[in-house]
């Protein structure tokens, strides 16, 4: 019997990040890889008293930067072991963004330290993409990725469909079957693109195009990350049985002993990554190249505060208040202000869902809208709005509902409008405080304020929608100091700035109160609804 460890390790967590395709969009609710991975290993883990928990939290239409990055804690959880990012429908031609996420992942204490894992890295920039997780992993930070030469073997060794004969087909395993035809996957005759998508229920789903991959495909990456965790859970076992600390001298310690030495690896190495912040570059065009965390104010280029060094954007710590679902801070309920620890999925959770843009208008223009508050003192909570898709699910061959939700991603936000005059919302709330600064109680904000906002499908915004390009509509305050101008980051985000720069007293608990008052979206057309809509709030 092995003798115990001082401390208990009970879960061993993989949280995936993505775009629409890693989200399994197209398909049924759990056919996603993820989630295929942890079905079919999770017996081995627990037959070692571990709960191997596979989390889906790729999102459609999101990028790794910024939102996503600065806040991997709140979306990913505290508990997560294993960080990865789907890069197949994102990071084309921006070289800065994944080595930005990975910086995240190490830099930010992050209680479990988790390890990054790259997915889906193949096309023309793979060799810059594999170099850039190999100068990560020389700064102390553990990396991993999915060979693309592995994923093309494990796609040339299913059968090829069009060379069987319907007899031989029918013999194919449901897995295997159709999923190659020639050199096609889920793709061309006989069938393979006909049998792409699961359509025993639910016929007519959300996103089955053709750009999205099919059940069959995230269970292959399924397979594959199964493989991956059952060999290094069995190698750390045999390590453990035999209590090999060495394995060139052969020199044996009790698996206390071998604890303390991996234990004291592991900080080295996080010691050693929290250095090379000093190796990031000065320069934040050379971090950002394509798209500078600045503002553009002449034609000359741009303005990049000197506040906002290159180590503060990827190392430093953040808490944040997001709307956005699959996040573990909306399942546990810490958005709403409290703390449901046995929450892990949307189904678990008692989450405050918000009401749908629709209901708002219904109220806000109605006979018994609510009075608007003209003075700030009057301020009344920003509400909690549902993306239009939340409560969609499936539909039957002849359009009815089928009874199966079939998302996991919406995009949520906080709603201010011209109706409701001031309107505020407090943050990090007390739940959201306690919870984030327990692993390191040391952590004072810097008061660097990001503010994001919901992107507009297509880039297409519905009128009466005020955001970024328009963010002289509205009047802020934080913490009573009146806002204003913004830092861009990216398309979506900016920090915000007072009169004398980027930094804002946190009050005496630590918090921010953020106070909005939304202004006409077109002084011609007074009558149209002006609305912001606020996905995030994140405090550096």
């Amino acid at each position: 019997v092995l003798p115990p460890v001082k401390e208990l390790y009970d879960s061993v967590v993989w949280a995936s990040g993505g775009h629409s395709a890693a989200a399994g969009h197209g398909n049924l609710l759990h056919e996603n890889y993820p989630e295929y991975m942890e079905r079919l290993a999770k017996d081995v883990f627990h037959s070692v008293g571990l709960d191997l928990i596979g989390r889906n939290n790729a999102m459609g239409g999101m990028d790794t930067v910024p939102e996503v990055a600065m806040c991997l804690e709140a979306k990913m959880g505290l508990d997560a072991d294993i960080i990865s990012w789907d890069s197949g429908m994102t990071e084309g031609g921006h070289p800065y963004k994944l080595p930005l996420y990975a910086n995240r992942i190490g830099g930010s204490s992050h209680r479990n330290r988790p390890i990054f894992a790259g997915i889906q890295m193949c096309g023309n920039e793979q060799v810059r993409k594999i170099q850039s997780l190999k100068e990560l992993q020389e700064w102390g930070l553990t990396t991993l990725y999915f060979p693309c030469t592995t994923q093309t073997a494990m796609h040339d060794s299913y059968p090829d469909m069009s060379a069987l004969s319907g007899e031989q087909a029918e013999q194919v395993a449901p897995y295997a079957a159709y999923f190659r035809c020639k050199d096609m996957i889920e793709d061309g005759e006989p069938r393979c693109k006909d049998m792409k998508y699961n359509t025993t229920i639910c016929p007519n789903r959300f996103g089955m195009a053709s750009w999205h991959p099919g059940w069959k495909w995230h269970a292959n990456v399924g397979h594959a990350m199964a493989l991956f965790m059952v060999d290094s859970l069995v190698e750390a076992l045999e390590d453990l049985t035999f209590a090999k600390a060495n394995k060139v001298t052969g020199e044996t310690y009790d698996p206390r002993k071998l604890f303390e030495i991996l234990k004291g690896q592991d900080d080295k190495d996080y010691q050693t990554f929290k250095e090379s912040a000093l190796e990031l570059p000065t320069n934040l065009y050379e971090l950002m190249p394509q798209e500078p965390f600045a503002n553009k104010n002449n034609e000359e280029g741009y303005v990049v505060d000197p506040a906002l060094k290159p180590w503060i954007l990827a190392r430093a710590p953040s808490i944040c208040h997001s709307a956005f679902l699959p996040s573990q801070s909306r399942y546990l309920g810490l958005f709403d202000g409290r703390l449901n620890r046995g929450a892990k999925t949307m189904e678990e959770t008692k989450m405050e869902e918000g009401i749908t843009f629709q209901a708002l208008k219904e109220l806000l223009q109605g006979e018994n809208a609510p009075p608007v508050a003209h003075n700030e003192d009057q301020a009344r909570p920003m509400k909690l709005v549902q993306d239009g898709n939340l409560h969609v699910n499936g539909k039957n061959e002849d359009g009815s509902d089928c009874g199966h939700p079939v998302l996991y991603d919406f995009k949520d936000w906080m709603s201010s409008t011209n109706k409701d005059g001031w309107t505020f919302v407090k943050f990090p709330n007390q739940a959201e405080l306690e919870y984030y600064k327990q692993p390191r109680q040391d952590y004072k904000p810097r008061g660097f304020i990001m503010m994001c906002f919901l992107r507009c499908d297509w880039g297409k915004c519905p009128a009466g929608e005020i955001n970024l390009e328009t963010f002289d509509k509205l009047d802020v305050r934080l913490n009573g100091i009146r806002v204003v101008d913004k830092q861009l980051v990216g398309s979506d985000c900016a920090f915000l700035r007072h009169e004398r720069g980027l930094s804002f007293d946190a009050d005496e608990n630590g918090q921010y109160e953020l106070k909005l008052r939304v202004g006409l979206w077109d002084n011609e057309q007074p009558d149209v609804l002006s609305f912001v809509r606020i996905t995030t709030l994140v405090v550096v």
